[in-house]
């Protein structure tokens, strides 16, 4: 039998969904309250990042698992490809060239640039060091994304091994530990060091955490469904406990008994939230919430920094590097309204649409 209907549309787990939301804003909010001098709050942005990675690995393997590792789903694998790319590829390529201006500026045309925009809109970055080769703020995060998605085919096949699936899980986060360790670890205040620590090493054991929940989720599904309510208490918990842990470094938020504990709460948020039961109303906002994380988290920096290439902030009488809250919190709320708003229209009207023009110009192959 050949692989069916990959990539179709399925079920979609919506505590996933309002937890994406979720960790997109609190990105948002720690990117806008550090870039005005307001507040390090390092747990939002660094763990906001790291339940992305573990929500998305949950996702692909939910999605994917029964097509990718099929007796022919080696098959399958070129189109999973070229679906992630799709997806990714829309709005990275329009944040790049908005970005542009602030990000590039007045530097010369090289050699060196082009290679950077090639492996930019590739999407290949991640194999070197995105936080270096990036050319979009916050775009590391995707380069390293995609790099992942091209071991992703093989991480499915340790799933449901019993032993070998928790031993290759534990090898992961151990790396992961050590990696962290050799890098920010060693030097916290050294911003090199912060270069090397995004890499794969970094992120691959919560991506293969997310392919693990994913996978149980396919089996689990109905056995264990808590109300919104308990959800919505463990949730409100871990957020206040992550918050109460916020160190007053990156690197503290990453290294020692701290940075251990709030990976365990990561881990445990997001297989909390792959049990949630919601009505179906409530199931309807949270895929809409889910559908704007994409935009929220690459657009908000187009906003703030657009601002201030343009000037705006001078015309209007602002200083967004004053640390004045009262102006700092309006600025944000305004900004993240604003990002939400341009996130609705781009996934509606741009990168949809765009999926399904992808999804039909490379069909699945129907067997009989």
């Amino acid at each position: 039998m050949t692989t069916r209907n990959l990539g179709a549309a399925a079920p979609r787990v919506p505590g996933w969904d309002l937890l994406r939301g979720l960790c997109a804003y609190a990105v948002a909010s720690y990117h806008l309250l550090s870039w005005q001098q307001v507040a390090d709050v390092y747990v939002l942005g660094l763990y906001g990042v790291y339940m992305f990675f573990v929500l998305s690995g949950a996702s692909l393997a939910y999605n994917y698992h029964a097509a990718l590792t099929a007796r022919d789903g080696w098959q399958a694998v070129p189109r999973f490809f070229w679906l992630r790319f799709a997806r990714l590829i829309p709005l990275y390529a329009l944040v790049l060239l908005l970005s542009w201006p602030w990000m590039v500026g007045d530097s010369p045309w090289s050699s060196a640039l082009a290679l950077r925009l090639l492996a930019n809109l590739s999407l290949s970055f991640g194999l070197d060091l995105p936080a270096r080769s990036s050319l979009v703020v916050g775009g590391w995060s995707l380069g390293i994304e995609a790099a992942l998605y091209l071991l992703f085919p093989l991480m499915l096949r340790l799933l449901g091994l019993g032993l070998r699936t928790w031993l290759a899980l534990a090898a992961l986060l151990v790396v992961q530990l050590l990696w962290i360790s050799i890098t920010v670890g060693g030097h916290p205040e050294d911003p090199a060091q912060f270069t090397r620590y995004h890499q794969i090493p970094a992120f691959a054991g919560y991506f293969f955490a997310g392919c693990v929940f994913g996978w149980m989720q396919l089996q689990a599904a109905g056995r264990f469904k808590p109300p919104a309510a308990a959800w919505g208490l463990v949730l409100a918990v871990g957020a206040v406990l992550m918050l109460w842990l916020s160190p007053g470094s990156a690197a503290a938020a990453l290294s020692g008994w701290r940075g251990a504990l709030l990976c365990g709460l990561s881990l445990g948020l997001v297989w909390w939230s792959g049990q949630v039961s919601l009505s179906d109303s409530a199931s309807r906002w949270a895929s809409h919430l889910g559908d704007l994380t994409y935009g929220v988290y690459l657009l908000h920096p187009v906003l703030y920094f657009g601002i201030q290439h343009l000037g705006w902030d001078a015309r209007l009488g602002q200083d967004l590097h004053s640390g004045h809250v009262p102006t700092a919190v309006g600025l944000g709320l305004v900004l993240l309204l604003l990002t939400s708003v341009l996130a609705w229209y781009s996934e509606r009207g741009m990168e949809r649409p765009l999926r399904r023009w992808a999804a039909k110009l490379w069909p699945a192959r129907i067997s009989g």
